[in-house]
């Protein structure tokens, strides 16, 4: 495999409910895009730092960790439905239904998981910026020095 794909992650939750036995195919990773800041002046780099805020970031990642929590319960409400159902359900339809049931758990699940992933990363990005603009101020970077000592 190369660096261009990834394994799919195991499936690490207890329920027996799932959508497929068989593996996912593995996806295509695009590569990740590198910003060569050497090329953008220092005030510039400042000014996008504080374009945003920490709390503004705390917000989005408090949107995103609650939408996975919501998912997380619709999706165990729902399971616990269908547990409850499912032997009531006969013939050709009833299979196709719940195989359609146990699909939408276990993507309810994976997106609700997912969110609330997100939610974490943008907690930590947060936490960085704050740290980041605290360390560099507004307006603390002379615009005729660079970072680095030298005359701009």
């Amino acid at each position: 495999m190369d660096a261009t794909t990834a394994e799919p992650a195991a499936d690490t939750t207890t329920s027996d409910v799932t959508a497929t036995d068989t593996p996912a195919a593995p996806v295509a990773v695009a590569p990740i895009a590198r910003t060569d800041f050497s090329t953008i002046d220092d005030s510039s780099i400042l000014g996008y730092l504080h374009a945003g805020t920490p709390e503004l970031l705390d917000q989005i990642a408090d949107a995103w960790s609650g939408l996975g929590m919501t998912l997380g319960e619709r999706g165990a409400d729902l399971e616990l439905e269908f547990r409850r159902l499912e032997p009531t359900w006969t013939g050709d339809s009833a299979e196709l239904y719940a195989e359609s049931v146990r699909s939408l758990i276990e993507a309810t699940r994976v997106i609700g998981t997912m969110s609330t992933d997100l939610g974490e990363v943008v907690y930590s990005s947060a936490s960085a910026l704050a740290q980041v603009c605290a360390m560099y101020p507004a307006g603390s970077i002379d615009a005729s020095v660079s970072i680095d000592g030298k005359a701009s």
